[in-house]
């Protein structure tokens, strides 16, 4: 005998339709996600030499120059970052964060796509910024390991970025390094943003860092003096061309 309509047995059924069709399509995105994954951990792992040579090339310069600094090395991996600091100055290298997944968000662009980030910064001592600079602690620039230039082509890229302040707001750092991610990515398409690129895109090749070495002594140097202070005009150089934006 046909059993009469039961639309709770119905819905219950359902759930476990709904249930089961999701499990299916969760299985097939993982399928698929996964050499993604993979080539991008296998680009993290390419990153790792050129990024301690890079660390390794400006702290050997700081230390000759400045034998006196404390030095203080990040004791695990990943290897490679570093602070150093002398007369309450600071300047560190940041160890390199991995990014799993395309990190731009919904921005359609920029082009190219960021596998790691890292950064550097010079910072002045406790309380030596004065005059109008008052409040201002020192400058940051972001490290990407990303093909900015050539699509396929990875290597580690220095840039930074400014933010338009309020009327009333002070800025700590200027520029600073920022992690990529959807603010940074509309500051890299065209159109205003509330973020600016402040630094153009510029490969750092380990054994070519001559101008790369010389700017973050002299920076350092400049905070170690209390002289560090903000750019006068943001960007400092010529940005535009130096990314793909699409």
């Amino acid at each position: 005998m046909e059993q009469p309509p039961s639309p709770g047995r119905d819905r219950l059924a359902k759930v476990q339709r709904d249930h089961t069709a999701r499990q299916d399509q969760e299985r097939r995105d993982a399928s698929g996600a996964r050499p993604e994954l993979q080539r991008r951990e296998e680009l993290y792992a390419a990153a790792g030499p050129s990024f301690e040579e890079i660390a390794h090339q400006l702290l050997d310069a700081v230390g000759r120059d400045a034998p006196s600094v404390e030095v203080h090395l990040t004791p695990a991996p990943p290897v490679g970052s570093w602070t150093v600091t002398f007369m309450g100055a600071s300047m560190s290298f940041g160890p390199p964060a991995f990014w799993p997944k395309a990190p731009w968000g919904d921005v359609p662009c920029p082009a190219f796509d960021v596998i790691a980030c890292s950064s550097v910064c010079a910072c002045l001592p406790p309380n030596r910024s004065w005059g109008q600079h008052l409040g201002y602690a020192g400058r940051g620039h972001s490290l990407y390991f990303c093909d900015a230039q050539t699509a396929g082509t990875y290597a580690w890229f220095e840039t930074a970025f400014t933010q338009r302040p309020l009327p009333t707001q002070r800025r700590w750092t200027e520029p600073c390094a920022r992690e990529p991610g959807p603010g940074v990515a509309r500051a890299l398409c065209a159109g205003a943003a509330d973020d600016q690129v402040a630094w153009p895109f510029t490969q750092l090749v380990p054994g070519q860092l001559g101008d790369f070495v010389d700017r973050w002594v002299g920076w350092f140097a400049d905070a170690i003096e209390g002289r560090l202070a903000p750019p006068s005009r943001m960007p400092e150089r010529p940005v535009d061309g130096t990314w793909r934006r699409s």
